[in-house]
């Protein structure tokens, strides 16, 4: 009696221990995602700010080179 209750336990914390390591990489995982988005985020953020100016800088080369034509 006393020896299957012992393995009922021993399985139990067996259990318990994998999912618990399971959950780590789980929390390990998401942890990566979400730094990797922050960054995402941060470049977009930069490309958002930076392409206007780009712009800007294009369009008025191209009229300088149209006016130059005329």
């Amino acid at each position: 009696m006393f020896n299957e209750m012992q393995a009922k336990w021993d399985e139990e914390h067996r259990r318990a221990e994998e999912a618990e390591r399971e959950l780590a990489e789980v929390k390990a995982t998401l942890q990566s995602h979400d730094e990797r988005f922050a960054s995402y985020d941060q470049l977009f953020a930069l490309v958002h700010l930076v392409w206007p100016a780009h712009l800007l800088f294009l369009l008025s080369h191209l009229s300088l080179l149209f006016l130059g034509h005329l």
